[in-house]
């Protein structure tokens, strides 16, 4: 749509004539209005002396900006003075109150499908959060405990019986003095006879023992 139009020298039009008698109404000033519909003030100045003509979906924000009441005889202005071919479709009152139910069915829709697609996107994303917590907690439960001890020898002296020893009982292999360990050795696989004539070593290891005469 055009944005200028010819006018008589002095005439503003129908719709700049509403707005300035809107205005002056409203005792509001032309920067005033412009800052709150968004338009700067020479433009909307140009509007209200008919040189130019606004986008007809700005003309709700000018009604508001001017307190124009009611705001559709505000629109129905700009219809007259800029689209009239499209006052008598319009004047066909059954046949616009169809398009607008039509389009307000298929605005609901749309807004009723895009609430279900994100109420279903966030079951989505909350039943995955409780499968990977459900999953965390199986490997947690299925992990072995940590044992303190693991990577030291056995206790000196054997297994405490009272379990782990975290004191000097414990030590690594290689800390360990080999000669310690051989003269151990030696000391469990040093044989010795027992009451029943066998010979037994320190490890439980035992065999009949000959004894020769002489």
């Amino acid at each position: 749509m055009p944005r200028t139009r010819k006018l008589s020298p002095g005439d503003p039009g129908p719709f700049g004539r509403a707005l300035l008698t809107a205005r002056r109404k409203a005792r509001k000033s032309a920067a005033a209005c412009a800052l709150e519909c968004g338009l700067s003030r020479a433009f909307l100045t140009q509007i209200e002396l008919g040189k130019r003509c606004p986008e007809l979906e700005r003309v709700a924000a000018i009604a508001a900006a001017y307190q124009a009441s009611p705001p559709i005889e505000l629109l129905w202005t700009w219809l007259t003075a800029f689209a009239p071919s499209a006052v008598p479709i319009l004047a066909n009152w059954d046949e616009v109150k169809h398009m607008l139910q039509a389009d307000a069915s298929r605005r609901y829709a749309e807004g009723l499908a895009q609430k279900e697609a994100a109420e279903k996107a966030a079951w989505l994303a909350q039943k995955a959060a409780q499968k990977a917590a459900r999953l965390a907690a199986k490997a947690e439960r299925a992990a072995p405990e940590h044992d303190p001890n693991y990577g030291w020898g056995e206790p000196l002296g054997g297994a405490l019986p009272d379990g782990p020893d975290t004191g000097d009982r414990y030590r690594q292999v290689g800390e360990l003095d080999p000669d310690s360990i051989l003269a151990s050795r030696a000391a469990l696989e040093e044989p010795r006879v027992a009451s029943d004539g066998r010979a037994v070593t320190g490890d439980g290891r035992s065999w009949p023992v000959t004894i020769k005469r002489k």
